[in-house]
């Protein structure tokens, strides 16, 4: 199943490992995306059904604006697991 998306820097580094720089604009607007992120991507730390991905339109257009104000380059991984969450 395709749970959804995966932002990660887009760097020079070889490992592009999916714990690498994920959700790297958390840092820099946390009042902007904190809330939505805890609410609807964070959770596998409270639910192993989970995957930390996103499925939301609106949030994803919000991170890839954002991302490129702010002059970082950027990759979307899609993610495909067994996982339940989010569907």
């Amino acid at each position: 199943m395709i749970n959804g998306i995966i932002f990660q820097r887009d760097d020079n580094r070889e490992y592009k490992g999916v714990e690498w720089d994920n959700w790297y604009l958390n840092n820099i607007f946390s009042e902007l995306l904190e809330d939505f992120f805890g609410e609807n991507i964070e959770k596998s730390w409270y639910d192993s059904d989970y995957v930390d991905v996103c499925n939301d339109h609106s949030f994803i257009e919000k991170y890839i604006e954002l991302s490129k104000r702010e002059n970082i380059k950027f990759r979307m991984l899609l993610c495909e697991t067994d996982r339940l969450k989010p569907q």
